[in-house]
């Protein structure tokens, strides 16, 4: 045997301890799992939960409406919860108009809106109208609103249908024009 295959060996035998001394060393014992995270865990019905969420649906290039939302949260069924919830409307018939509402509600598809909680509609106008419960049927095109409280008309029932362009008012308590 010559002199370099005695230090080919000494190297290979080294490299060979040495490995297994690595692998013996990281080796050890078992680590316990890590804990679970704290703080707010979602339901498991709950799919998505936007805060500071903000949501525009175009047509071509011109913006059909815009939802800003301090919080929206989608469930595994297609529905959507909202707090905060701000709905503008651009150029609707040549109209402008926001709707705001403390908390809606959404099925799927847009089917069905519920908003509740402290609604304020404005248009452009001028028009203004309050009221604590509000729905609108995608289907129907209806829109209706009960104990309403508009700029110079209070209502116990009010119903708008798109399709049709009109306003039902049942239970008309007071009108009155301001000047």
């Amino acid at each position: 045997m010559m002199v370099w295959q005695r230090h080919a060996r000494a190297v290979v035998a080294l490299i060979g301890i040495g490995t297994a001394a690595g692998v013996y060393l990281t080796f050890g014992e078992r680590r316990h799992a890590s804990r679970r995270l704290e703080g707010a865990q979602l339901p498991p019905q709950v799919t998505v939960e936007s805060t500071n969420a903000e949501l525009e649906r175009v047509a071509g290039i011109d913006p059909k409406y815009r939802v800003r939302a301090d919080r929206l949260t989608t469930y595994d069924d297609g529905s959507t919860r909202g707090v905060g919830v701000t709905i503008e409307a651009p150029n609707r018939d040549g109209r402008h108009f926001v709707v705001s509402a403390r908390e809606s509600y959404v099925a799927k598809g847009n089917s069905d809106i519920e908003l509740t909680e402290s609604i304020d509609l404005r248009e452009d106008d001028g028009f203004g109208l309050k009221t604590d419960k509000a729905t609108f049927n995608q289907g129907t095109g209806i829109a209706r609103a009960a104990v309403v409280v508009a700029r110079c008309l209070r209502a116990a029932d009010l119903s708008h249908d798109a399709g049709a362009r009109a306003v039902s008012i049942r239970s008309a308590v007071r009108a009155k024009a301001r000047g």
